[in-house]
């Protein structure tokens, strides 16, 4: 066996980029039995949508990731793929906005198993693979002969994306103990999301994503009661505030320059905050931006706290 099937790997998160296409498996059954029935080495799909973050659908719905936090497990295959023709500002901004609208948005296992099959009517409700194909043929890009139906494999295989190299690289002893020992605060993100659209599809099972609430509360003003209360006991509201608890440094410069790490750990902090907001727009600007219009022409408590938030 090689080094590489003896180690645990990580991506080399500086190497991707926005738009692209992360492919990855496991040592799950599951993951076995798709990697047999497709004929590929991977068995699950990602969209990188900024700095060492990537979008997926998974059991828990359609998340955000920590990509710097996804170990491979030895002898489990990793690809980053990059379009051949690279994508216009638009067409990133597009295929990011997509992804990141679906936040939310329910697996579903039937449709994945019809990925591999042909007649059906897709349905709302997302996987893995079907996500990173919609998000690009919306910015008017198709990898796939069939975005609504397809599965790991084909986009592996896409003539219209091509593999970026050495995006992979072995974890120490040390660095397996303490990545494997991480708490991941972005699963209490997901947790909340998750706990948030629960109650909210109690009122209409149509709902899937978090942009679906806003769309029934403009229609039905009298859910506003029920989905502020669902906003609190979800936690959705505070879990801002364990950030700047956690990492401090990060929101103040004389806590920056006052942090015992690396300074080539600031530096590169700082560079990638900038890289992602010259990408788009300040996402939570742009937020506000909606709430504040939304709570204008529709006034619900809920969007107020929104905007508030």
């Amino acid at each position: 066996m090689s080094e590489s099937e003896l180690r645990p790997r990580v991506f080399v998160a500086g190497l991707i980029q926005p738009g692209d296409v992360v492919l990855t498996t496991t040592p799950e059954p599951i993951s076995h039995t798709i990697r047999k029935f497709t004929g590929a080495d991977i068995s699950h799909a990602m969209i990188c949508v900024g700095t060492s973050s990537v979008i997926d659908s998974t059991g828990d719905g359609v998340h955000a990731r920590n990509l710097e936090r996804i170990i491979l497990e030895p002898g489990c295959a990793g690809h980053v793929l990059r379009p051949v023709t690279p994508l216009s500002t638009d067409q990133l901004r597009s295929v990011i906005s997509f992804a990141r609208a679906a936040v939310g948005t329910r697996y579903t296992m039937t449709g994945a198993a019809k990925s591999v099959l042909a007649g059906f009517v897709a349905g709302r409700r997302q996987f893995c693979s079907r996500l990173v194909a919609q998000a690009y043929r919306d910015a008017g890009i198709n990898l796939v002969s069939d975005a609504d139906f397809c599965h790991p494999g084909e986009l592996l295989n896409s003539t219209a994306i091509v593999e970026v190299p050495n995006v992979l690289r072995n974890l120490s002893p040390e660095e397996e103990a303490d990545r494997r020992e991480y708490i991941d605060n972005v699963q209490v993100m997901r947790d909340s999301t998750n706990a948030l659209l629960q109650e909210a599809r109690k009122l209409s099972p149509e709902i899937e994503s978090l942009n679906d609430i806003d769309a029934y509360l403009v229609e039905h003003p009298e859910g506003d009661a029920q989905l502020v209360q669902a906003l609190r006991s979800s936690r959705y509201l505070e879990l801002w505030r364990d950030d700047p608890e956690r990492n401090s440094w990060q929101y103040h410069i004389a806590m920056m320059e006052g942090h015992n790490g690396s300074d080539e750990r600031k530096q590169r902090y700082c560079e990638e905050l900038l890289v992602d907001e010259e990408l788009c727009q300040n996402r939570f600007i742009l937020n506000h931006a909606g709430y504040v219009a939304l709570n204008t022409l529709h006034p619900r408590q809920y969007f107020a706290l929104k905007v508030e938030l």
